[in-house]
Formats: structure tokens, sequence, C-alpha cells
């Protein structure tokens, strides 16, 4: 199975459009998924001082956690679609990471496939160009794969749309019109 894991507030946003386009283009390759639509879904993020007190312990509170663990573990590909804001995650999928990557349960230091996840793609916007989140900046998506490796991802692929904001119209549409091929590679 593969899980769409989103992370952006606003349905008319590109990142929005984004995820139209892997879902269509799955659907054309019948491929099964599931979507984890982390605003949708209202996930807190924040780890609270309750939920601390048994987070060294693997434990949660969170009954979405509970939910996500569940679907990570039936997971073969996974998809990430969000924003690069300021030069990092969105702070619900960094909030994702900490609460439910949770050792023994999704990661292992000992056992780095405590899920069934081989390959990961990650589709991303930025305000920055892709060189200079790279080259100028501390890659965010070379810090994200830390948590996405835990689990045993051994292959992760990176499309970003850097440079959004000054970008044109049909700018937009060439990376929309190439997401299905980023998504195919994935499959």
């Amino acid at each position: 199975m593969i899980t769409i894991v989103y992370a952006h507030p606003w349905d008319g946003s590109f990142n929005h459009a984004v995820l139209e386009e892997t879902i269509k283009t799955l659907k054309q390759n019948g491929q099964e998924y599931t979507l984890i639509d982390l605003n949708k879904d209202g996930f807190n993020p924040v780890l609270t001082e309750s939920e601390l007190s048994v987070y060294g312990k693997s434990g949660y509170k969170d009954p979405l956690v509970d939910k996500y663990i569940k679907i990570l573990k039936a997971t073969d590909k996974i998809v990430f679609v969000f924003p690069i804001w300021w030069i990092g995650a969105p702070a619900i999928l960094k909030g994702f990471f900490d609460k439910v990557f949770l050792k023994d349960k999704i990661i292992s230091f000992e056992n780095p496939s405590m899920t069934k996840v081989k390959k990961a793609l990650l589709l991303t916007t930025s305000e920055l160009t892709t060189d200079a989140l790279v080259n100028e900046f501390t890659d965010p998506i070379r810090v994200l794969n830390y948590p996405i490796k835990s689990m045993g991802a051994k292959e992760i692929l990176w499309h970003n749309f850097g440079n959004i904001i000054l970008s044109e119209e049909p700018e937009r549409v060439d990376y929309l019109n190439n997401v299905s091929g980023f998504v195919e590679e994935l499959l």
C-alpha cells in the first residue's frame, strides 16, 4: 500500500494541486493508497507534558498517533507533499515525526525495518530556489532523510518546485505535468 502524508492547511494552494495530481496518477496506475491529511485530521503536532511522560517508553496518548502507526505499518511506499517554510518542514509535519516515529513502533536503532517502507517520494515547494536550499542553506531534505530512513526506506526521491513566489503559470503547469512522472518513479 502507498501512503500519502499531506501537510498544507489550504485546499487552494499549489501543494494541494500537487496532491491532486499525485492521487490522479496513483488511480491511473491502479494503485491503492491511503491519505493522511494532517491538517484535515486536526493533528496536534505539539508534544504535551502528559504525552512526553510516556514518550520515552514508546507510549502515546493521541488517538491519531495510533491510527497513523497502523497505517505506516501497512505501507510499502510513502509520498510526502508539503511546502518548505523557513528552510524546513511545516511544524505539523515535524510534529508528525516527533509523535508518530516512536522507537520500537515505527523506528528501531537496532532493526531499521520496523515498517515495510522501502521507498519514499518527497514533493515540495519553496520560496527559495532548489539550488539555494541545497547549496546556501541547511538542506531541509537532508535533515528529513533521517526520520524517513529510520523507518526502513532505502531510497528517497525529492522533487522541489523552487522559487514558487516568483514563478509564472507556465512553470507551475510544467511542474504539475511532471508530477505523474515523479510518482511513477516511486512505483
